[in-house]
């Protein structure tokens, strides 16, 4: 009873003094005419014993008559009354009241497409969630539609119209991507500025790292726009299990003769060719668990192991594969879970290549021999002068070397800036914006490194000793891989068209050149550059992160190019069909262009020059794998956390319900009528 009680409570009238006369009125009027004696016309009858009611009528000296009850004046009043409540606007009063513009905000990153026990993914559910809000919306109100994921797309701007909101949620498609909400919060911040009433809706499950909320702040802050939005958090999804791959890498095998890494707690090394394939498995759900996680290479299976997690914890499980060849090597964890996306991680190995280094070096011994001693390295000496003269000559193309060794000298005809392609230095100045001598020379001594750079993976540096380097400036932007008690010793410099490590000392002057971790170094960088060409290991890119593949070598640049792709089903849910499409772009410097459409998780192909290439992408997320819903969604750094609530109902018109009714009661009332006097 209380649930019916709250409903009649919540009823309210826009135009009470219009029901009032209405209804008063045409009241009066109906009950004045079943009170007046109906003037009959006089028929011949041949007795009056049926008719003594309507005798008694006749002879009555007055002109109305007593009201008595009757079914067609109670339809006809109903009708009225209904009629007048329609006329006068009745609503039922909801929590919101008032016009309202709202902002339904859409998750439709990876974790959304976590199925629940009933089938449903995450996203379908927010997509229901949010049309129960259309289905709600007062005759004010307007509505538009902004989904997220690495990106932020407005499907719909403000607009009453319910069935384009409806078609808009019908277009929020699910993706792999991690999840970014800086973006649509802004927008919704930017809408509140533009007006009052705005309410922002945020269909989430809240798995999101916290940088984002700093982020959204930032942009907040920049744009002069409020960060404590009116903004109300819809949790979607109860499923905590999962399990997921986070963290995946291919690299080749050292081979017999090359450096290899003896670092005690480092992965053995190994004599033979092939690829060291490593995958981290971690278990998301509540309780301890057995998976089997399996290698495979172009689709055939390979081996697998067994692995038993209990809750939150990882392991990392590391595949061999005994020939090094081209094709598509994957990870897998067997079975289902909640998330597929995570479930499997992919990388194409490229085909076996020399990597052919130029080194330009007025002489020296040591890194001349330990670059020839690498197995994977094709090495080319030239003097500084020779390299002059082929630059002069226009003879020679940066991107035909996997990178360019500059030992102490510069040739002459490069100027600061006008460098292309990729390059290790020793002992100078790059010629490159930001890089200039601020000081004398003097002694170093080595204080930390980058341990995590793949650059450095192996390397212990602390036997190092330099006698005598120069004090150099560096970009901001570059990566100090090596650091001394005054400065960066190894820098990493990466621009549009360059990718530079520079030693800021002389080989001569230190002696790292008869330390183990020298050869290694080169060995790392020169793989390194080789996977900054896109040529090297196993390659991929993660979801919603730019992508590169290559255009042929009969182009020039500003040319423009048109290559057709293939990826991953990316419809609706459960759609095992594949995306296609076409990407038109204007070569720039060089061959490797940007592919950016890798939202799904999987492998794409692109068709260009008559050639095909593949490219894998991978989720690799912890945040998202971590599938389990949170209770407080934190929006903006300096605001409190939203718990998880109710959408607060705006005022529903009646009045179409009221008209329908009003013409139902007009028919039965003409039809009992007709009924009587036919009958």
């Amino acid at each position: 009873m209380g649930g019916i009680t709250d409903w009649f409570a919540s009823l309210a009238l826009g135009a009470p003094r219009l029901v009032a006369w209405l209804a008063g009125g045409f009241g009066a009027a109906l009950i004045l005419l079943y009170l007046l004696r109906l003037r009959r016309a006089p028929v011949s009858v041949s007795s009056v014993m049926l008719w003594r009611q309507a005798l008694e009528d006749f002879r009555a000296n007055h002109p109305f008559q007593k009201l008595r009850l009757n079914v067609l004046l109670l339809l006809q009043a109903l009708t009225l009354l209904t009629a007048a409540a329609a006329v006068g606007e009745l609503v039922a009063r909801g929590k919101a009241s008032g016009r309202r513009a709202i902002i339904l905000i859409i998750d439709r990153s990876a974790s959304m497409s976590a199925r629940e026990a009933d089938g449903r993914t995450r996203l379908e559910i927010a997509r229901e969630k949010a049309r129960e809000v259309v289905d709600g919306m007062g005759g004010g109100d307007t509505a538009m539609v902004v989904a997220f994921a690495a990106d932020t797309e407005v499907l719909c701007a403000f607009t009453p119209v319910a069935a384009d909101i409806r078609a808009a949620l019908d277009r929020v498609r699910p993706s792999d991507a991690p999840t970014d909400p800086s973006e649509a919060l802004r927008i919704a911040s930017a809408a509140h500025r533009a007006g009052a009433g705005v309410t922002a809706i945020m269909f989430t499950d809240g798995r999101y790292e916290a940088r984002f909320a700093r982020a959204f702040t930032a942009k907040a802050k920049e744009g002069g726009l409020r960060q404590n939005l009116d903004l109300t958090y819809v949790r979607v999804g109860e499923t905590t299990g999962n399990w997921g791959i986070v963290t995946f890498d291919v690299r080749p095998i050292f081979r017999a003769g090359a450096p290899r890494p003896e670092v005690e707690g480092g992965p053995p090394a190994a004599a033979n060719d092939g690829y060291r394939v490593l995958a981290e498995v971690k278990n998301f759900s509540d309780s301890r668990a057995k998976r089997t996680v399996s290698l495979y290479h172009d689709g055939k299976y390979r081996r697998s192991v067994s692995v038993d997690l209990g809750p939150d914890r990882a392991q990392q499980t590391v595949f061999s594969l005994p020939e090094r060849a081209a094709g598509v090597v994957a990870v897998r964890i067997d079975g289902e879970d909640a998330l597929a996306a995570d479930d499997e991680a992919r990388a194409v190995l490229a085909p076996p290549r020399p990597r052919r280094v130029l080194l330009a070096t007025p002489g020296n011994y040591y890194l001349a021999s330990a670059l020839e001693a690498d197995p994977d390295v094709e090495l080319t000496t030239k003097a500084p002068s020779e390299l002059a003269a082929m630059i002069t000559a226009g003879e020679f193309d940066p991107e035909a070397w996997t990178c360019v060794c500059l030992d102490r000298a510069i040739p002459d005809a490069w100027r600061p800036g006008g460098l292309r392609g990729n390059y290790l230095t020793f002992g100078l100045v790059p010629p490159v914006d930001g890089y200039k001598q601020e000081g004398r020379d003097a002694t170093s001594r080595v204080i930390d490194w980058h341990a995590a750079h793949p650059i450095n993976r192996y390397l212990n540096y602390a036997d190092v000793n330099i006698a005598s380097r120069p004090a150099v400036a560096t970009p901001k932007s570059a990566v100090t891989l090596l650091e001394s008690n005054d400065g960066p010793l190894i820098t990493l410099f990466q621009g549009a068209e360059i990718n530079l490590v520079a030693a800021h000392f002389s080989l001569l002057k230190s002696d790292w050149a008869l330390k183990r971790s020298f050869p290694i170094f080169l060995h790392n960088a020169v793989e390194w550059f080789e996977e900054a060409r896109g040529k090297s290991g196993g390659r991929f890119t993660r979801t919603g992160a730019a992508a590169k593949f290559e255009a042929g070598t009969d182009h020039q640049a500003g040319e423009t190019i048109t290559a057709s792709w293939t990826g991953p089903g990316g419809g609706q849910e459960g759609e095992p069909r594949r995306e296609t499409g076409v990407v038109s772009f204007r070569l720039a410097a060089g061959r490797r262009q940007t592919f950016a459409a890798t939202d799904r998780a999987g492998l794409y192909a692109f068709e260009i020059d008559g050639g095909r290439q593949t490219l894998a992408v991978n989720l690799l997320d912890e945040v998202e794998s971590n599938i389990a819903p949170r209770q407080e969604l934190v929006y903006a750094q300096d605001e409190k956390p939203v718990r998880a609530g109710e959408i607060a109902k705006s005022d529903r018109d009646l009045w179409p319900w009221l008209a329908g009714i009003a013409l139902s009661l007009v028919m039965a009332e003409w039809w009992l009528y007709h009924r009587r006097t036919l009958g």
